[in-house]
């Protein structure tokens, strides 16, 4: 099982990959563990949530459910969520 962390960088380069993010944007929220991001204040629709899901399923194993984002809003607690189930 990944650690929150782990989880929490995962799910930063999926942000990257789906263009919510820059990947030096990423790398500084890497590195300033405590801040945190709401998703929906990301401009995310409805196809970048499919794609956001399934970018973290292929680069860590696990299945995400949309109803997880929705329980899970912001990336710290979706991580943290991630690694204790």
């Amino acid at each position: 099982m990944k650690s929150y962390l782990e989880f929490r960088n995962v799910i930063l380069n999926a942000l990257v990959g789906i263009k919510c993010f820059t990947p030096e944007k990423a790398a500084e929220l890497a590195a300033t563990e405590g801040e945190d991001v709401e998703l929906i204040k990301l401009g995310i629709d409805s196809m970048s949530v499919i794609d956001l899901c399934m970018d973290i399923e292929e680069n860590t194993g696990r299945e995400v459910l949309i109803e997880e984002l929705i329980d899970n809003p912001t990336i710290n607690k979706l991580a943290k969520f991630m690694s204790e189930n």
